[in-house]
């Protein structure tokens, strides 16, 4: 007997107990539970049969296949009692419209950019590399300290100079030291052509450093009446010159230019000046100090200091300034001078008031500024070219 028919049977057992009592309450019926044929019980109340308790069954269900469909059979205890039919596909969805052809792009090489373009527009570029705030291409220039560089060769004879870029402009960074050709002679080194013979070797070493000292009207490729009559008719805006091919002799304005970007002339020689080649200078200071003299009076007691200073620079902007010195062309001899202290850089600008002289700049070693001047056209002084 399952536990479910004894827990029922109890029930109803105390329920057929339970009595009320009240004023006009009759006598409840005598009822007992017999068992019958069926497995089950009869509820027989007075003698008479009034229901049945059945024990229930445990039901015994599988899931069997119908064969050639895809539909299952429900049978419990040996019954049918339903069907699980497999549901018909769905209708194939309709085909996704055609999408849009994509677009042709390419990136080429632009200057110091990379650029792409998707079918003729430009979308977007990129730089190859960047110094400082200056994109440049790495196979052209080197970055170093944030100044861009790179070196060239002037074909006419080989030579091998470095350049470098200063704000918008680029300019040699080493004095011009171009002979001219073949069958001529420009220019001196420095200390040519002096009564007191200086040694060939000290001469060409004078050259390989500080580079050719050349006259206004040499510099220019102009003739020699240049140096003493005006030429302006002559002089284009980027005038050539004995510069290399596409280079030009820089005007007093572009000088202007480079002072200016590196912080005003006042200021400029220190960041302009090589770190070394320079002599160093004596500075003179006046020093005091007070003293007690008997105990009575108090005297200042002074004396001049001297200090050793090096007049080398910094060179911020890799112009590497050295000081070439200059010559002057007497009438029977050469005079050289200032080497290890002064520079000193031809102009292409003439001097309106004296057509005998032409703008130059100069630094010297004790000073920071960047002086300018327009001296005699036949001194000989170093040209820097700048790049068209």
């Amino acid at each position: 007997m399952s536990n479910k028919f004894l827990i029922l049977l109890a029930s109803f057992a105390m329920a057929l107990m339970v009595s009320c009592s009240g004023d006009d309450g009759k006598d409840g019926s005598s009822c007992i539970v017999e068992p019958n044929a069926k497995s089950g019980f009869d509820v027989v109340c007075d003698g008479e049969k009034v229901g049945e308790l059945t024990n229930g069954q445990d039901s015994d269900c599988s899931f069997n296949p119908i064969p050639e469909t895809d539909s299952l059979i429900i049978i419990c205890n040996h019954e049918e009692k339903g069907r699980i039919a497999n549901g018909k596909d769905g209708k194939d969805g309709e085909d996704g419209k055609s999408g849009i052809d994509g677009t042709n792009c390419l990136v080429s090489e632009e200057g110091v950019y990379l650029v792409m373009k998707c079918e003729d527009e430009k979308i977007a570029e990129w730089p190859k590399a960047m110094c400082g705030t200056s994109a440049y291409d790495p196979a052209e220039m080197a970055c170093d300290r944030g100044i861009l560089s790179f070196n060239f060769t002037d074909e006419r004879d080989n030579k091998k100079y470095k350049a470098v870029v200063i704000g918008n402009q680029t300019w040699m960074a080493e004095n011009l030291n171009y002979s001219g050709a073949p069958d001529t002679t420009l220019g001196l080194c420095y200390a040519e052509g002096l009564e007191s013979p200086v040694s060939a070797d000290s001469i060409a070493k004078n050259c390989a450093r500080y580079g050719r000292l050349y006259d206004w009207a040499t510099v220019m490729a102009l003739g020699s009446n240049c140096n003493s009559v005006s030429c302006q008719s002559d002089i284009q805006s980027k005038h050539q010159g004995i510069c290399p091919s596409g280079w030009h002799v820089p005007l007093n304005s572009e000088w202007l230019t480079l002072l200016n970007f590196v912080g005003g002339h006042t200021l400029a020689a220190p960041k302009l000046k090589a770190t070394s080649g320079w002599n160093s200078y004596t500075s003179y200071h006046q020093v005091c100090v007070s003293g007690n003299v008997h105990e009575q009076s108090h005297n200042n007691l002074c004396g001049n200091l001297s200090l050793l200073v090096s007049g080398n620079g910094t060179d911020d902007y890799g112009f590497s300034a050295l000081p070439g010195g200059y010559i002057w062309q007497g009438s029977s001899s050469n005079y050289s001078y200032n080497i290890g202290t002064y520079s000193f850089w031809w102009t292409s600008s003439e001097n309106e008031n004296s057509p005998a002289s032409a703008n130059y700049r100069y630094i010297y070693n004790a000073n920071n500024e960047v002086y300018g001047s327009t001296p005699l056209k036949t001194n000989m002084y170093s040209l820097r070219c700048v790049k068209n």
